[in-house]
């Protein structure tokens, strides 16, 4: 398996597959050093550091190193299947290592975790995911929309596509503290609203129509305070991020806001959840898998999200949280006003939305189904490199 930037998807997916028998050979960078992993699976570090400050020469040099280790190890792996979980410059991942891959008679399963990723250029990147997308045996994604997507978009045929469900992060650890501690540890008021949102900061995440919602919120649900907690990699980011702090310096919304913009720790993602009410997801854009989401049903957190991708489907209203229309301020207002009014406090909320998602995104089902796909590489006879 191919790691791509997905650490704790990648690591838990991984935990399972052992759990069924089966041996895996990991290849990654330094970010998938664990010792935790099962001892069925053979972690390569083949990538080593991924550190952005470093000279454009030096980063050019190591990534040309890299992906010569990675030909060479997948060129004398007896390994039948080579599943890669993401791309880094889909250009040369996605067309020629595939295509290499495949000349050593590997069988090339590629997980999109979004149908399409960002780029500059909307046209070429669809035309470059299409040729992808035709270039692998087999696809992965986590929904049933993004499966509509590809087949729709892409004219990919349905049978070269599998659904396998996304789990929880389980592997994640969770202390159990008090919210009152953790809002200690972070130093929040203990007696304010609590809204997080959580995760790298990019456009399509629509954090500027939570922040213009503000204004519409009632009485009842203030005082709130967005904790935006993540890092802007890259300089569009970066720029939406300077974006959203001018706003909230020009329209004073500075004791509303608190921007945490770094990169989280995962021995503190339990301070940040557990201080947490919700989880607000305001996403302009749907066409993958929210791993935050997730993330907020690992830790029992209930989720305000926007009707766009697979929310409609994994938000049950009035249950784990609320939908609202897409890119509509005033729905966000009304949302967070309904599950402040409606849902919070319950004492009981988080252990029954721990329990409740716990029986509906499991790994040990998206494992069983990727297992099976290996199976499927086995039965289609692809032929080891020389084997022929």
């Amino acid at each position: 398996m191919v790691a791509g930037d997905a650490v704790d998807y990648v690591f838990s997916l991984v935990q399972a597959l052992t759990r069924l028998g089966l041996d895996i050979e990991l290849l990654g960078g330094d970010d998938y050093e664990n010792p935790r992993y099962s001892p069925r699976v053979t972690f390569v570090n083949i990538r080593g550091s991924r550190h952005t400050k470093a000279a454009w020469h030096d980063k050019i040099t190591r990534i040309l190193k890299y992906y010569v280790r990675l030909i060479k190890y997948v060129w004398r792996s007896d390994a039948q299947t080579v599943h890669i979980q993401a791309f880094r410059f889909a250009i040369i991942e996605g067309l020629l290592l595939v295509w290499l891959f495949k000349r050593t008679g590997k069988w090339v399963v590629y997980t999109a975790h979004n149908v399409q990723p960002k780029g500059r250029n909307h046209r070429l990147n669809q035309l470059l995911f299409r040729l992808i997308y035709m270039n692998v045996d087999h696809l992965i994604c986590h929904s049933n929309d993004m499966k509509h997507k590809l087949m729709s978009r892409y004219q990919v045929p349905p049978d070269k596509i599998t659904i396998a469900g996304h789990g929880l992060f389980d592997e994640i650890p969770m202390t159990w503290m008090a919210q009152e501690e953790a809002r200690q540890r972070l130093g929040l008021d203990p007696d304010i609203e609590v809204v997080l949102l959580f995760g790298r900061i990019r456009p399509y995440k629509g954090y500027e129509l939570a922040l213009q919602a503000l204004p519409y919120l009632s009485d009842a649900t203030k005082p709130v305070m967005y904790v935006v907690a993540g890092e802007a990699i890259r300089s569009h980011n970066q720029k939406y991020l300077s974006e959203l702090k001018a706003h909230v310096r020009v329209n004073q919304l500075g004791e509303a806001v608190r921007f945490d913009d770094f990169r989280i720790p995962e021995a503190d993602l339990d301070v940040y959840f557990q201080a947490a009410d919700v989880v607000l997801l305001p996403y302009t854009e749907g066409d993958f898998q929210s791993g935050v989401l997730f993330l907020a049903y690992r830790f029992g957190l209930p989720v305000i999200a926007s009707n766009v991708g697979s929310f409609p489907d994994d938000v049950v209203s009035g249950v784990q949280g609320y939908i609202f229309e897409a890119g509509n301020p005033q729905a966000l207002a009304a949302s967070l006003d309904q599950f402040y009014q409606c849902m919070y406090p319950k004492s009981d909320l988080r252990q029954s939305i721990r329990t409740y998602t716990q029986k509906r995104y499991s790994w040990e089902q998206a494992a069983a189904v990727t297992y099976e796909l290996y199976q499927k590489a086995l039965r289609h006879g692809a032929p080891r490199h020389g084997e022929k």
